[in-house]
């Protein structure tokens, strides 16, 4: 049985569907999360209410996470919150962005949101791959669905960012499945703050090649203040692809 009610938050009125009596006692979701402290209960408890989401029905769910509880939910879930404030419109096909041999680096997901005038926007975010790629799973075989669904995820946050404060979608957090533990973690760091290889620095210096010779020592210096560095063979790892993708919007004369 479903009802509805107007939820404020921050200021804001906002009409969502929930079902009539479907939070559970705190007794019901020890059943299903028996190792939840208590404030991450209590938590759950509060986010669930306020999306709407059923708990035992996993729509909604608390995981740990690099010491922490992290509350998260699906796209579809993601989409339902959208869907209840009554200002949501799906956005058009995502588009992909490719490196020089052929891999995925980044997804952009669009959604619609109408303001209060009844006017409607569209909301784009991008995603990179080099920050959510778990390496595992649907990532290896489904990338273009799950970079996707992260853009898309944050598009929505972006859009509505009341209804989602404190809750992320589980493609988001998929990256996170690989580094439960803190040296996980300490090791994933320390890759990404190593310099590149030397496979990376020849495709970096050929692109820098590629742009007109007059702009080349202009580029390089601006390459070099933004990763903080003294050469380009000290580029971190983690601003690999950023770097490669600024320098081909250089080649096409799109670069600022």
């Amino acid at each position: 049985m479903y009802h509805k009610c107007n939820l404020t938050i921050k200021g804001e009125y906002k009409m969502i569907t929930k079902i009539k009596n479907s939070l559970p006692t705190k007794e019901q979701i020890k059943t299903v999360f028996p190792d939840l402290k208590e404030k991450d209960l209590e938590l759950l408890l509060h986010i669930a209410e306020q999306t709407g989401l059923d708990i035992l029905r996993k729509q909604i769910w608390a995981i740990p996470r690099g010491g922490k509880t992290s509350i998260e939910t699906s796209i579809d879930g993601f989409r339902l919150i959208a869907e209840r404030t009554g200002k949501y419109a799906p956005g058009k096909e995502p588009q992909y962005e490719y490196n020089e041999k052929g891999f995925l680096i980044k997804a952009t997901a669009f959604v619609k949101k109408m303001t209060d005038d009844g006017t409607w926007h569209e909301v784009a975010v991008s995603a990179m791959m080099s920050e959510y790629n778990a390496n595992q799973g649907l990532w290896k075989s489904k990338p273009h669905v799950m970079l996707s669904k992260c853009a898309e995820s944050q598009a929505l946050r972006r859009s509505f960012p009341d209804a989602f404060s404190g809750l992320y979608s589980e493609d988001e957090m998929g990256k996170a499945d690989n580094l439960d533990t803190k040296e996980d973690m300490k090791e994933q760091i320390a890759e990404d703050d190593k310099p590149i290889d030397d496979t990376k620095l020849a495709i970096i210096t050929e692109k820098i090649s590629k742009i007109p010779e007059d702009q080349q020592i202009d580029v390089l210096d601006k390459v070099l203040e933004w990763c903080k560095v003294e050469e380009l063979k000290d580029i971190p790892n983690k601003n690999y692809q950023a770097v490669v993708v600024r320098l081909n919007k250089q080649i096409i004369g799109k670069g600022k």
